[in-house]
């Protein structure tokens, strides 16, 4: 499922509202997509950013450039 349909299902989502509830929204199917999960990973954590959660944010992009180094995310 590509982001910008991940975007579209959190906003659709009825009790969630604001930046961290759509980055939760996107950051729970990554893993249910690896053909799109880099780039979903990418999108949370920019609204991450958005909600001013920058420790959130940083989180996946330390996991992201630790799997692409080929060491496996912590869990």
């Amino acid at each position: 499922m590509p982001a910008a349909e991940l975007r579209k299902h959190a906003q659709q989502q009825p009790l969630q509202e604001g930046e961290a509830e759509a980055a939760t929204a996107m950051e729970e199917p990554a893993d249910q997509y690896p053909e799109h999960r880099e780039e979903t990973l990418l999108e949370a954590a920019s609204e991450w950013i958005l909600a001013k959660e920058f420790q959130r944010a940083l989180t996946i992009y330390d996991r992201l450039l630790e799997e692409s180094c080929g060491n496996p995310a912590p869990a």
